[in-house]
């Protein structure tokens, strides 16, 4: 572990370097920033949330234990070590590190988060073994992929109290290829999001490339998605008014490839161990109710536990926000184990 300089105040805050699982199932380097408040801990340490953050990118200078700030979400999380909790920021494999990542993959960045945990109670003997899984938009899919895979691990010593997701995604890129290869995209955040898309799945398929997914005007960019962080990619597409509306090849929104990985990485198709509080705002404009009905509605009949509030008005990143009073009474209801 390393002690970095940090915005967040009242707290010490170290990077540490683990090892996590990729989406190939290879033993791979990860990182994540810890932030232990100061002053004597309580009865048993201090409680952990396990941040999953949202979309930053796909390159190895993206990771947001590399800021000063944690990639924006330092305001967010200052609020809950002043609380009293402590923090385990991921990075997710491949940012930080060596390797690459695999973009809102559900099992592999959930497995991140678990081995964070598991790594930081290792180093820090004033944490406590219980912790909740808590993320945003990118890292919402993985709060929910750690309550659904972590029935399956050792996870000892750890105790494991719930999970937390903001505005998730719901991990079926089959929807938002079909979306965009029927109605085009010039929106640069989307589109983003789009490239990020495509060089996991390249990642995530044996023998695909680029040509088979996408235009190659588009294909043409790909080297700079690969490298670039979200700001910067955004501005990259914005100055980039060439790139063509409709790029995403019909015969790979069709391929069965695509259809089992989104599959695959669908969440919601199996009961999530422990409750599931889930936050959305009605203006957001990225996560619409019915992807997030294709969550809820197959996890409950598997018979999960889920609080689900909607917050009038709020968008994809101002819930974080208008659900803190929420989600605050939810983890003082979890570790005190009601």
């Amino acid at each position: 572990a390393e002690y970095i300089n940090s915005r967040l105040t009242g707290a010490a805050t170290s990077r540490i370097m683990y090892l996590s699982v990729d989406a190939l199932g290879q033993t791979v380097p990860a990182t994540a920033a810890v932030a232990i408040p100061r002053g004597e801990p309580p009865s048993g340490g201090w409680p952990i949330i396990a941040w999953a953050p949202g979309t930053v990118g796909i390159g190895k200078k993206c990771a947001p234990s590399m800021t000063d700030n944690l990639s924006k979400y330092g305001p967010y999380l200052q609020g809950w070590i002043d609380k009293g909790y402590a923090i385990v920021a991921v990075d997710y494999s491949g940012l930080g590190t060596t390797g690459r990542h695999f973009y809102s993959h559900r099992e592999s960045n959930a497995r991140d988060v678990i081995e964070a945990v598991k790594a930081a109670i290792a180093s820090y003997p004033n944490l406590s073994k219980a912790f909740v899984a808590m993320g945003h938009s990118q890292g919402g899919l993985a709060a929910i992929g750690v309550a659904e895979t972590i029935g399956n691990l050792d996870i000892s010593p750890l105790q494991y109290k719930g999970a937390v997701a903001c505005a998730p995604g719901n991990g079926a890129n089959h929807g938002y290829f079909r979306f965009v290869e029927r109605a085009g995209v010039s929106e640069p955040t989307l589109l983003a999001y789009m490239l990020y898309y495509t060089a996991t799945l390249k990642l995530a398929t044996p023998g695909l490339q680029y040509s088979d997914q996408i235009s190659p005007e588009m294909a043409e960019l790909m080297p700079a998605v690969e490298l670039q962080c979200l700001d910067e990619l955004r501005a990259t597409l914005k100055s980039t008014v060439n790139f063509p509306k409709h790029f995403i090849k019909s015969s790979w929104v069709q391929h069965p490839a695509l259809k089992k990985y989104s599959e695959r990485n669908q969440a919601g198709q199996r009961k999530a161990n422990g409750p599931l509080f889930i936050a959305w705002g009605t203006s957001d404009s990225s996560i619409s109710k019915n992807m997030l009905d294709a969550i809820i509605q197959p996890s409950c009949q598997h018979g999960s536990d889920i609080q689900f509030s909607q917050y009038a008005g709020a968008s994809h990143s101002t819930v974080l926000v208008q659900s803190r009073v929420d989600v605050a009474a939810w983890l003082g209801q979890q570790f005190a184990g009601n």
